[in-house]
């Protein structure tokens, strides 16, 4: 597929898909720059720039707030300074998150399929056997899906009862 144009700031750029070239303004990037996509790509979005080797396999972001590496499915992280830390190793098997936002702080993980904890400061989930059980307590409300989506149970602000397909209450 070949590629051409002028970006809104007036320059002109061109690309060969896969083979090679620079675009701008496409499906919502500032810029991508690709040779033999997917060997190697470098794309600009907003304050962020991510290199990428064989995508979706390697890649390095980085800008102002937020940095993430991954060599998938092996590991990974994100990390957007002030908000939050997520981490995983052979994904989907062993994700690990914290969270730093003013108003509910704290740590998440999950070993998947067994199991996975979330601790926050207004909330906390157990899961088992993620995602058919799940426990939840939050200050206005608690839940119970198990096994989801067939038995959905909460209490608190909002009363559910769901017996899908059979039956449901709010």
């Amino acid at each position: 597929v070949y590629v051409q144009g002028r970006s809104a700031a007036g320059r002109d750029y061109a690309g060969l898909i896969p083979l090679g070239g620079r675009i701008e303004e496409f499906f919502g990037l500032d810029e991508c720059t690709f040779v033999l996509w997917p060997v190697w790509s470098k794309q600009n979005d907003g304050e962020l720039t991510t290199v990428a080797w064989f995508y979706p396999i390697w890649s390095r972001t980085a800008g102002l707030t937020e940095d993430r590496f991954r060599i998938f499915p092996f590991y990974g992280f994100a990390q957007r300074h002030g908000q939050y830390e997520k981490r995983f190793v052979m994904w989907p098997i062993w994700t690990w998150a914290r969270y730093e936002y003013p108003a509910s702080h704290g740590t998440g993980w999950i070993l998947f399929p067994l199991y996975g904890r979330l601790d926050l400061s207004d909330q906390s989930s157990h899961l088992i056997f993620p995602p058919f059980i799940r426990i939840f307590h939050g200050q206005e409300v608690d839940r119970v899906d198990a096994p989801w989506p067939l038995v959905r149970i909460q209490r608190g602000r909002r009363n559910h009862f769901h017996l899908w397909p059979l039956y449901g209450q709010s």
